[in-house]
């Protein structure tokens, strides 16, 4: 049984019919996640600066530094207060030695 020519400009049609509604769902998502981001950085530079997750930085900062003069080996006899695992402690020391490199700047 073969298909008429109605039927294959159907299939080819509906098949052309999804595109546009990819292309819009994907246009959709990402004005959202834009407006999402808009918003946060309002909420956050706008609204509420300087308020956040301060003691968070400052205990980042200090463990990236202490990182950057005794290295992972070092770090938790010469921290004080260190209460995460290992492994982000290794993006820090990244951070510390980009820090002291950048220092002189």
């Amino acid at each position: 049984m073969t298909a008429t020519p109605a039927d294959r400009v159907d299939r080819v049609t509906r098949a052309s019919d999804r595109r546009p509604r990819a292309l819009s769902a994907l246009s959709a998502l990402a004005i959202l996640l834009l407006a999402g981001l808009a918003l946060r950085f309002t909420i956050a530079y706008i609204l509420f600066p300087g308020s956040g997750f301060e003691s968070d930085l400052n205990s980042f900062s200090s463990w990236a530094r202490t990182l950057a003069d005794f290295g992972p080996g070092g770090f938790y006899a010469n921290a004080g207060f260190a209460d995460y695992p290992p492994g982000y402690l290794y993006v820090l020391w990244a951070v510390g030695l980009l820090g002291d490199l950048f220092a002189p700047l």
